[in-house]
Formats: structure tokens, C-alpha cells, sequence
């Protein structure tokens, strides 16, 4: 009988990282973020060859933190933080953003991990995420920012004349915004039902057919969007009288400030909002009255309208 011989081959096969000492890396953020810490840690487990990440809130190893705002997002790990900016939520894509920065800082290229014997938890050496910083590894690209935003919005809408007999009305709106992140223009065109004005001795009806050009400043919270419009307004009001001996019908232009705020909630390129809007008309149109032989203003068009708006917009870019 073959006497026989001892190899190390085997034994070189079960050390395998698994078999390690794993350093715990503790991702934390918010669970619904985007990304979400619980799949930068899978992808990173996926990647990692002496370290385990997990979504444990303690900290007796390395910390990483995942912060989502909306279209910009940030990855700090130790003093090293590097921001991200995604105008199109792309959350697959975040992740893997967020893991490779993550690996790179924690395992760079080329510092393989030495083989070391299995020690118990309490008494393993964890290195301080401080120590992370000296790492001179090569940080990924931020995703490219698109330097223009198109949003479109359409809309219902609902107000009126604001003195002291109110009066009502329905319409609609489409307003285009072309910007970058935080400033816009907006162009926006609707149009109102008529509207009853009481006037002295008479009546008319008034379609308002609204044009604005405005200045959009927007803030960002996670996928919440706060936004307020600065403008001009120029309306063609469309007035027709009624219960007279004659009735006349005239288009006149009236100019005016406009002022709105909205919130918007973003679900990829498509949003819910709503808005409140406000035009103030410093010289309102003059409304006259025909006679046989003169011609008397019986009233002005109104000087403050105020409506509210919902609906649904979309982003192009």
C-alpha cells in the first residue's frame, strides 16, 4: 500500500474571504431613498473581498451615510463626501454610483487584503473610518447634468374677481418652463369661462383669455418641489353687455403683475402640483355704456384676480 502524502492544496481552497475577519461597513440613510441604503449594501457585498455592509445602525465600524434630496444626492463615508446630481431619479443608476465611490474609498484597486486568522468580534481591530481619508483613490464621475430643464404643466383652474360681489369661474392653463436647477422662465396661457360684472346701472360679461411671462425660482426637497412665479401678465378681455336697449361687445388688452406659488411631487418625469395665482391690474380696462347720443364708462374691470390650479406636469429634460 501507497503510503499517503500530505497537501496543502486542500486546505489553501477553504481560505477564501468568506473566512476572514469581515469589517463591518454600516450603510446609513433613509430606507425609500433613492438610492436606497439596503441595495448599495447588496451591490457592495457583491464587490467587497474583506469587508461585509449591512444597514445596522451601529457604528463600530465604517459609516457611510446616503443623503437623497431629490434630483442631488450625497455619499459621505468618514471626512471624504462627494455629491451627485440626477435630474431623472434614475435610482438603478445611483446605486451603482454610490457603490463604486464606497469601494474605492474602502478597498482601492490594487490593495489586496492579507490574510489574517478568524478573531471574535469583541475583540477585532476595526479601523476608523478617519483612516479612510488618506486613501488617494480616484473618485467616479458625476453623473452629467443636463444644462437645460423643460417642464411642461396642464391644468385646471378655478377663480375669479376678487371685490365685493365675487364671481366665479372655470378654466385651464398650459404653462412651458425652460431653465436650469434652481431659476426658470415660465410662458403660460389659459383661458376663463365669463365672468358677471355688476356694474352701475348695467351688467357684462368678461372672457379673460391670460398670457404671463415669469421669472421661476425652485427649491428641492427629496422629491418635493417648491417653486414661485414672478411676472407680467398681459390679458385680452373680451367684454359683452347685457339686459341693455344695445348691446356692444369690445376686446380689450389689460396688463398686469402676476404672482403664484405651487408645490410639485415628483414621480420620475411625471409630477402632480398644485398652485395658488394672483394678477394684479393697476389700470383696469374702463367699461362703457353706449347712448343714442353719448358714451359713459359705467364701471372698470376688476383689479385683482385670484385663482387656484392643479394638475399634472411633465419633464422633458
Amino acid at each position: 500500500m501507497r503510503p499517503l502524502r500530505a497537501s496543502a492544496a486542500p486546505f489553501v481552497l477553504f481560505l477564501t474571504p468568506s473566512a476572514l475577519a469581515a469589517t463591518p461597513v454600516h450603510i446609513h440613510g433613509a430606507a425609500d431613498g433613492c438610492p436606497a441604503p439596503r441595495q448599495v449594501a447588496d451591490a457592495l457585498n457583491g464587490a467587497f473581498l474583506s469587508h461585509l455592509a449591512d444597514v445596522a445602525p451601529d457604528s463600530d465600524g465604517i459609516v457611510a451615510t446616503i443623503e437623497d434630496s431629490g434630483s442631488r444626492y450625497r455619499v459621505s463615508i468618514g471626512e471624504i463626501v462627494h455629491k451627485f446630481i440626477d435630474d431623472e431619479l434614475r435610482c438603478d443608476e445611483r446605486v451603482r454610483s454610490a457603490a463604486v465611490f464606497l469601494l474605492l474609498q474602502i478597498e482601492p484597486p490594487g490593495l489586496a487584503p492579507e490574510p489574517k486568522a478568524v478573531e471574535p468580534r469583541s475583540s477585532r481591530k476595526v479601523p476608523s473610518p478617519a483612516l479612510s481619508s488618506t486613501v488617494t483613490a480616484p473618485v467616479p464621475t458625476t453623473p452629467h447634468k443636463r444644462p437645460v430643464v423643460v417642464d411642461l404643466q396642464l391644468a385646471a383652474a378655478l377663480g375669479g374677481n376678487v371685490d365685493s360681489k365675487v364671481s366665479v369661474a372655470g378654466g385651464g392653463a398650459l404653462r412651458l418652463s425652460v431653465g436650469i436647477q434652481p431659476v426658470a422662465l415660465a410662458l403660460g396661457v389659459g383661458g376663463q369661462s365669463p365672468v358677471t360684472l355688476h356694474l352701475r346701472d348695467a351688467q357684462a360679461h368678461l372672457t379673460r383669455v391670460p398670457i404671463d411671462l415669469d421669472v421661476r425660482g425652485r427649491l428641492f426637497f427629496g422629491r418635493v418641489e417648491l417653486a414661485a412665479d414672478l411676472g407680467v401678465a398681459a390679458t385680452v378681455g373680451i367684454f359683452s353687455g347685457f339686459g341693455l336697449a344695445t348691446v356692444r361687445s369690445s376686446t380689450r388688452l389689460e396688463w398686469g403683475l402676476r404672482l403664484a406659488v405651487q408645490t410639485q411631487v415628483w414621480f420620475g418625469r411625471l409630477a402632480l402640483f398644485v398652485a395658488i395665482e394672483s394678477v394684479i391690474v393697476p389700470n383696469p380696462v374702463g367699461v362703457v355704456v353706449y347712448s343714442a347720443q353719448t358714451a359713459e364708462i359705467v364701471g372698470y374691470s376688476p383689479k385683482f384676480w385670484l385663482a387656484g390650479l392643479a394638475g399634472l406636469a411633465v419633464r422633458f429634460f
